[in-house]
């Protein structure tokens, strides 16, 4: 599976990327950046760090991990949200 970068301007006029599935299900979305090259930039750094990205658990010791209703790490609506921004 390929995963797609995409740049767009958001609503303070700042570029971000968002990497998309290709089912075009949205996986994530950068921090806001002030032009093209800094956004083209950062998809570099996450290229070069996210193949094999260690995974930190920072969840709260009650939440569960519900792997059955959404048949893996997307959730049911295929948005991954960030907790603050």
């Amino acid at each position: 599976m390929n995963g797609i970068f995409e740049l767009f301007t958001d609503g303070n006029a700042n570029v971000r990327f968002r990497l998309v599935d290709s089912e075009g299900r949205e996986l994530a979305v950068s921090c806001s950046y002030v032009d093209k090259d800094s956004a083209v930039q950062g998809i570099s750094q996450v290229r070069e760090c996210a193949g094999m990205g260690l995974v930190q658990d920072h969840c709260s010791p009650t939440m569960q991990a519900d792997t059955k209703s959404s048949g893996g790490r997307i959730p049911a609506d295929g948005q991954m949200r960030r907790a603050a921004e």
